[in-house]
């Protein structure tokens, strides 16, 4: 089903002109899927590389905050399976850019602050990362800090931060490596008080805005995994990146191909009404409060599904679970704002 999504999303690229303009599309894989039972199991071989510009790994690699080295997290997943490898010949057999990510949810953000903070540490973190990079023969690197200044990191990680990228941007242009961040994006003061946004554009080519994160599914009450309006909507925080950027070609829009679940309260099926918490793991993934979509492709005729006409994203129920997921329809409204906003890609 992640092709389907991905062979549907070029479609509309097609459609409206994008490829044309040089629209990037950067193909995600969540390494984690690795681990995933059955038909949920996922592989970066599976990626029809077609319909990609980027492939990026996410997961898997973080930074050692006492050192400043980068190391890898999930030696059996990246090494021992030879998920690293087969990277190198992706991009051998595909000409791809291929890319990695340091980072993500997993990594904690204090080790980030402890490197970014002192000037030896980031030596040795551009030395290893170069290393790495030769290594295992990637094109360019993702820095997903989740997130400066918070969960154990320290107020002056907003400045350190771009400390951090204004060195490794002279590291990449002298070895030809791509540079991007993914960024939260929200549109409350937690965007400006983590991120120093007009300066850091000046140091990286890409800058991946994330909206699924905007919204934790542990809240007690149901959200929508990536809305196209309202509060710390997509259309929102576009606009507010683009203003203060000025940089839009830089902009990357994260469309999340998956989906979050939560157990109703009352069967209340309206969004924003209360909930008891996040949807209860499925065989497959074993995630509290996440589906992949395939698993919801093949159980989605017994689902009740509606079409949100003001945040221009569905949703569906069934029982006592309610569900956020993309669609064509709200993936073709994302597309349109893409283009309209003169974004990168997707």
């Amino acid at each position: 089903m992640w092709s389907l999504n991905c062979a549907f999303v070029l479609m509309i690229f097609m459609i409206y002109g994008c490829a044309a303009k040089d629209f990037k599309i950067f193909c995600q894989y969540d390494m984690g899927s690795f681990y995933y039972k059955n038909s949920s199991k996922f592989f970066s071989w599976n990626i029809d590389l077609r319909l990609c510009t980027h492939l990026v790994y996410g997961t898997g690699v973080g930074v050692d905050g006492e050192t400043g080295d980068v190391t890898i997290t999930d030696k059996y997943l990246l090494v021992e399976n030879d998920i690293l490898n087969v990277a190198h010949r992706l991009k051998r057999d595909n000409v791809k850019k291929v890319m990695f990510t340091i980072g993500g949810w997993l990594e904690e953000s204090s080790d980030f602050s402890k490197m970014a903070a002192d000037a030896r540490k980031r030596d040795r973190f551009f030395t290893s990362l170069v290393r790495f990079m030769y290594g295992w023969g990637f094109d360019g690197v993702q820095i997903d800090w989740r997130y400066p200044t918070q969960r154990g990191g320290k107020p002056e990680d907003r400045k350190n931060f771009i400390l951090l990228l204004e060195e490794l941007k002279i590291i990449c242009q002298e070895h030809q490596f791509i540079l991007m961040v993914a960024v939260l994006g929200r549109t409350d003061k937690s965007t400006l008080e983590w991120y120093d946004i007009p300066k850091l554009v000046q140091y990286v080519h890409y800058i991946n805005l994330m909206h699924h994160d905007n919204r934790d599914p542990y809240k007690m009450h149901l959200s929508y995994n990536a809305p196209l309006s309202g509060k710390n909507g997509v259309i929102e925080s576009v606009k507010l990146w683009k203003k203060l950027s000025k940089a839009p070609e830089k902009l990357i829009l994260n469309i999340p191909l998956f989906v979050r679940s939560y157990i109703m309260e009352k069967h209340k099926t309206t969004v924003g009404s209360p909930c008891k918490g996040p949807g209860l793991k499925t065989a497959l993934t074993r995630k509290s409060g996440f589906m992949t979509y395939n698993e919801w492709c093949v159980q989605a005729d017994t689902w009740t599904q509606k079409f949100d006409e003001q945040a221009q994203v569905p949703y569906a129920y069934r029982d006592d679970h309610w569900i956020s997921f993309e669609n064509n329809r709200s993936i073709t409204e994302k597309l349109k704002l893409l283009k309209s906003q003169n974004l990168g890609g997707t």
